[in-house]
Parts: structure tokens; C-alpha cells; sequence
């Protein structure tokens, strides 16, 4: 069984790249998981190369069509996985109420 690992950036240019270079209409899977084995990546299945290709071109394609309540309202960006560095407009107040709870013990009120 092969280790499953995270895909690296270099990896996926070089995936990119070997798949633009060869016919479209039919992928050799296990010829392009062989190449990538020649440029010195960890060793992975033809479906796990297939699905990463796949999800990357599916990305692509559709990170510039999204619109509506998917998108982040202050940024405009995708919420998928999205942490918004906009600061928000409405201040929050200095002194929070005090809690019950945290009332003086004393037996004072």
C-alpha cells in the first residue's frame, strides 16, 4: 500500500505540465505517475494522480463563475476554506456587561 501524502505545489506544476503535454482525449495514468516518479515525487496511484488532475481543472473552473451566497460578503472571495483578513465595520463595545455570576462575592450588592 502506497503512503498517503499531501500533494506539493511543485508537484501539482509538474502533474500540470505532463498532462498538457500528452493527448487529451486519452490519459496513460500509470505512464504519468511514471514520470513523475523520474522527477524524484513520492510514488502514488494512477486514481490518486487522475482525481488530483480532476479536482485542480474542476477548480479552476469554477473558483471564476462562483457568485451569490457562497462568496464571502466582505472580501467577495470564496467562503470554501476562507478566512477573512477584512476588518469589520462595526466596533465592539469597550467594557463587555458583567455576568451575574461574576458579581462581587463579598455578599455585597
Amino acid at each position: 500500500m502506497v503512503e498517503r501524502r499531501r500533494f506539493t505545489g511543485n508537484e501539482d506544476v509538474a502533474l500540470k505540465e505532463i498532462v498538457n503535454g500528452r493527448d487529451k482525449r486519452r490519459i496513460n495514468w500509470a505512464a504519468v505517475v511514471a514520470k513523475l516518479e523520474e522527477l524524484g515525487y513520492p510514488k502514488r496511484t494512477p486514481k490518486s494522480v487522475r482525481n488530483r488532475h480532476l479536482r485542480q481543472k474542476q477548480y479552476q473552473s469554477s473558483v471564476f463563475r462562483m457568485t451569490g451566497p457562497n462568496m464571502c460578503r466582505k472580501c467577495g472571495l470564496p467562503q470554501r476554506g476562507h478566512v477573512c483578513l477584512m476588518e469589520d465595520a462595526v466596533a465592539e463595545p469597550e467594557d463587555p456587561p458583567v455576568a451575574s455570576s461574576q458579581r462581587d462575592v463579598s455578599g455585597k450588592e
